[in-house]
């Protein structure tokens, strides 16, 4: 059982998106416009579980968060503004990146270094190459909502709420291919030693 005391940022259960990143993990709220880096391994806190330190995201709902344990980046998808916080883990200075409408989705390939962002309005997935921040757009299906990456094949699997298909890119060409799914798909998640 997880205590802390009363945080800066209120985070409601149903809006956290955690994950931990170079033994940190970092906490997002829907509804606020900074996360929460818990370094679990110090006690410099009032806090029981370790030091947090707050960091100023993006205007408006950092929504997704994920990380490349290669480069000690942290990535977060703020929804309501437009743009993508990177975060290097080491000093806790943020960068803002612009992408497209409403990203609500992120992954990352660690071993291309690469981020992917679908962009739920737009109906494309933002590829943002992590040495340069510099970003491409990809076409995909209507409304995409989740990704998934498989490092291993270099495989992006994007769920299309409202085409009822799930987008592979293939990251080496960015050519896409669409596989009919069930009404609505919200998740997709990929197991990269099977490949399923």
């Amino acid at each position: 059982m997880v205590r802390y005391t009363k945080p800066k940022v209120t985070v409601a259960i149903i809006s956290i998106v955690a994950l931990l990143a170079l033994s940190n993990l970092i906490i997002s709220s829907l509804s606020q416009i900074h996360g929460q880096l818990l370094d679990p391994t110090s006690n410099q806190s009032n806090s029981s579980v370790g030091k947090i330190t707050e960091i100023h995201l993006g205007n408006f709902r950092p929504l997704a968060v994920a990380d490349n344990p290669n480069t000690g980046k942290i990535y977060v998808a703020n929804m309501g503004s437009n743009n993508l916080s990177v975060i290097d883990s080491k000093t806790n200075n943020v960068t803002q990146v612009r992408v497209e409408a409403y990203p609500s989705a992120i992954a990352v390939n660690p071993n291309t270094n690469k981020v992917y962002m679908t962009d739920f309005s737009s109906n494309t997935v933002s590829i943002m190459n992590g040495d340069s921040n510099n970003v491409t757009k990809v076409g995909v299906g209507k409304h995409p909502i989740a990704i998934a990456v498989n490092p291993n094949t270099n495989k992006i699997y994007v769920a299309n709420r409202d085409s009822n298909a799930v987008s592979v890119i293939d990251a080496k060409t960015n050519n896409v291919t669409q596989v009919k799914v069930g009404n609505s798909p919200g998740y997709v998640a990929v197991n990269p030693h099977t490949n399923k």
